[in-house]
C-alpha cells in the first residue's frame, strides 16, 4: 500500500508521502514486518523493500507527490522527473507540470494496475489564499478540524483519512488549539505528531497478516509557510512496547523494537533494531534514496546525524486483548538517560525504569 497527501494545518500547505517501494515478486522484508525470525533470512540475502522519496519541491513554492502500486513504474517515473526538473521554467505553474507528469507516466497501453497518481500544491506569498491544490488520478478529498482541507492518493488514501480523523479526535479530547498564530512552528508540530502516530501504527503494531495494508512505517512531510519551506520531517527515534494492565501496568515480556528514522541526515536511512531484555536480536538498515537530490545538495545546510525527536509507543492490553495504543513524546528529562545507555551499548535493559515510567504516563492518560 502507498499514500501521498496534501494537508493544511493552520492554513500551512503541507505535503505528506510514504517511502516504501516494493517490486513484483516474492514477499519482501519491510521495516514494518521486520521481526527476529527475519534476521537470518535478511542476512542470507532475502530481498528487502526499497525506501525512495516520492515527493519533491521547487525553489518557488511548488510541491509534488505521487503514488502507485507498481514499484518499477515509480522508480522509472522518479528518474524521469529528475530529468524534467533540469529544464523547469521558474514561472511554470504546478497544474501544467502535473499534466506533463501524468502524460510521462501513462503511455496509451498503460494498465489500470500501473497508474500513478499525483498531487501538487502551489504556495503563495500573499496574505490571501495560502495555496492552490492540483491532482491527477484517483483522489479522495476531505476536511479536518486540525488539518484543514485535505487530499490523498494511493491505495492507502482511505486508511490515511481514518488516521487523520483519529488524530483529530485525539487533539480535540486534549483541547489542543487549532492554531497558535504567534508560533510559526505550530503547523509543523501538528504534522509531526500525525506522522509519528501513523508511523507508530504502521511500523510496530500492524499484524503480520495485514502487511499488504502497510506503507512501510515511514511517512515524510514538507510544510510551507507562504511560498517557502518552514519544516520537514525531523530525525526520529521510535521505541515500542507491549503493556499489560492487570494486575498493575507492566511492560509485557520486555521485548522492544526501535527504529531510527533519519530522513535529513548525511546518509538518509532507516535503521531497525530488535531487542530482548539482555541482547540485541538483530538489525537492518534501509538507505533512503532521493532521485531528486542524488548528491545531497538540496539539504546540506540543514542535515544532521542527531535525533531531533524521540517517541515511545505502547500497545496497551488487558488480559491479552489490545485496548488502546498510546504515543508519548519522550520528555527531555529522560532523553539524557537513554542517550547514555545507547553510548554504552547497554540495549534497552539499562533504561527499563525509564520506559516503565513512560508506560505509567501513557496509562494515566487513558
Amino acid at each position: 500500500m502507498t499514500v501521498g497527501a496534501i494537508l493544511s494545518p493552520c492554513g500551512a500547505p503541507t505535503l505528506v508521502s510514504d517511502l516504501l517501494v516494493t517490486t513484483r515478486g516474492p514477499a519482501l522484508v519491510t521495516p514494518s514486518n521486520f521481526r527476529p525470525e527475519e534476521v537470518n533470512l535478511l542476512h542470507e540475502g532475502l530481498r528487502a523493500a526499497r525506501l525512495t522519496r516520492k515527493h519533491f519541491v521547487t525553489n518557488n513554492g511548488k510541491g509534488f507527490c505521487f503514488a502507485g502500486n507498481n514499484g518499477e513504474k515509480i522508480l522509472e517515473l522518479a528518474q524521469n522527473i529528475q530529468l524534467r526538473l533540469r529544464f523547469l521554467q521558474p514561472d511554470q505553474v504546478a497544474a501544467d507540470m502535473v499534466e506533463q507528469l501524468w502524460r510521462d507516466a501513462h503511455p496509451d497501453d498503460t494498465s489500470p494496475d500501473d497508474l500513478v497518481h499525483f498531487l501538487a500544491l502551489e504556495a503563495h506569498k500573499g496574505s490571501g489564499l495560502n495555496s492552490i491544490h492540483y491532482g491527477a488520478g484517483d483522489i479522495v478529498d476531505f476536511k479536518s478540524e486540525y488539518f484543514g482541507e485535505c487530499s490523498a492518493i494511493g491505495s492507502g488514501k482511505h486508511d490515511f483519512k481514518r488516521l487523520v480523523e483519529m488524530m483529530d479526535a485525539s487533539l480535540k479530547s486534549k483541547n489542543a488549539p487549532k492554531d497558535i498564530p504567534e508560533l510559526i512552528e505550530y503547523p509543523m508540530l501538528l504534522i509531526a505528531e500525525l506522522s509519528a502516530y501513523a508511523n507508530m501504527i504502521k511500523l510496530f503494531w500492524e499484524p503480520l497478516s495485514e502487511t499488504r495494508n502497510s506503507w512501510g512505517g515511514a511517512l515524510e512531510f514538507v510544510c510551507f509557510r507562504k511560498d517557502r519551506v518552514i519544516a520537514s520531517s525531523p530525525n526520529t527515534q521510535f521505541f515500542a512496547f507491549d503493556v499489560e494492565l492487570e494486575p498493575t501496568p507492566k511492560l509485557l515480556g520486555f521485548y522492544g523494537k526501535t527504529a531510527g528514522f533519519m530522513p535529513r541526515s548525511v546518509t538518509p536511512r532507516m535503521v531497525i533494531k530488535l531487542y530482548s531484555p539482555v541482547e540485541q536480536l538483530g538489525h537492518a538498515s534501509w538507505p533512503i534514496e532521493d532521485p531528486f537530490d542524488p548528491d545531497g545538495s538540496r539539504f546540506t545546510g540543514g542535515r544532521t546525524e542527531e535525533t531531533g525527536m524521540r517517541v515511545c509507543s505502547f500497545r496497551i492490553m488487558r488480559a491479552g486483548s489490545v485496548v488502546d495504543l498510546k504515543l508519548v513524546n519522550i520528555p527531555k528529562a529522560y532523553q539524557a538517560r537513554i542517550e547514555a545507555a545507547e553510548k554504552e551499548d547497554d540495549g534497552l535493559e539499562a533504561n527499563l525504569d525509564v520506559f516503565q515510567e513512560l508506560c505509567d504516563i501513557a496509562v494515566a492518560s487513558m
